[in-house]
């Protein structure tokens, strides 16, 4: 797999992952939908800004790690979940959803920053990504405490 076709994946694991908090917002009581909305925008800014980088790099030859398609493939399990799954949802268990999404997004984007040069545009998105999940992370470790 080269660079271009796992940023490709990529986006399609956050607009997955946004599509799932949109299901998730479908079939829950106000205050989660909400919760599920706003994760759901942030999911779409990701895809957006991935984006950006693909239409730069194109078809790039630059190979990567033999973890990085495992990795990959761990944040698709996501978009499995089944409606019977959503539907009995609290705010616990999103959370904690919403959790194990960000650690994975911390480890993919901490893995892709690695693949770029210093000072380039596409390592500092990949470095703010992984910050940015980071600050999720400690967001829902807060709600999860206050629970």
């Amino acid at each position: 797999m080269n660079l271009y076709e796992w940023l490709q994946t990529a986006i399609g694991n956050e607009e997955g992952a946004a599509e799932v908090y949109e299901r998730i917002a479908q079939k829950s009581a106000p205050d989660i939908a909400s919760i599920a909305r706003v994760f759901k925008a942030e999911e779409l800014s990701h895809a957006e800004r991935i984006s950006v980088i693909v239409n730069g790099i194109k078809e790039s030859d630059l190979a990567l790690s033999t973890d990085m398609p495992n990795e990959a493939a761990i944040k698709t399990k996501n978009e499995r979940l089944s409606d019977d799954e959503l539907n009995f949802m609290n705010r616990k268990e999103l959370f904690l959803f919403a959790l194990k999404g960000e650690k994975e997004s911390i480890e993919l984007y901490s893995e892709l920053e690695k693949l770029f040069g210093k000072g380039s545009k596409e390592r500092e998105l990949f470095g703010k990504l992984a910050a940015e999940e980071k600050n999720h992370m400690f967001f829902v470790l807060q709600q999860l405490h206050e629970l």
